[in-house]
């Protein structure tokens, strides 16, 4: 939800996930996660150049990814390896995803 920027963790991105997919990636099961192209993730993840092409951030060095709304969810910080564009084409049509390449949980409350 908001860039964050500190000694630890230089560029931290949050995303609020499903358990079952927060689960996923805690055990190392699921490396990586996939995002719809929207305002607000392409604000997060990248941005759209000016012939409207998007372009990942490559400065993401974490996501701390958040299981729910609750004021005592859980969380993970897990390494940000890549974040780029990826066409999808299924039942023959083609979509644009953002995918995030996820490495090892460096911290969480788990």
């Amino acid at each position: 939800m908001k860039k964050e920027q500190n000694s630890k963790y230089p560029v931290m991105v949050d995303l609020i996930i499903k358990k079952e997919w927060f689960d996923k990636i805690f055990s190392g099961e699921k490396k990586e996660e996939y995002r719809q192209p929207s305002a607000f993730n392409n604000r997060l993840l990248g941005f759209k150049d000016t012939n409207g092409k998007y372009s990942p951030r490559t400065d993401v060095t974490h996501i701390r990814f958040f299981n729910g709304y609750q004021k005592d969810r859980k969380y993970m910080i897990v390494e940000c390896k890549k974040i780029r564009a990826e066409k999808k084409i299924e039942d023959k049509i083609t979509y644009i995803r953002i995918v995030i390449e996820l490495g090892d949980v460096a911290e969480s409350n788990v």
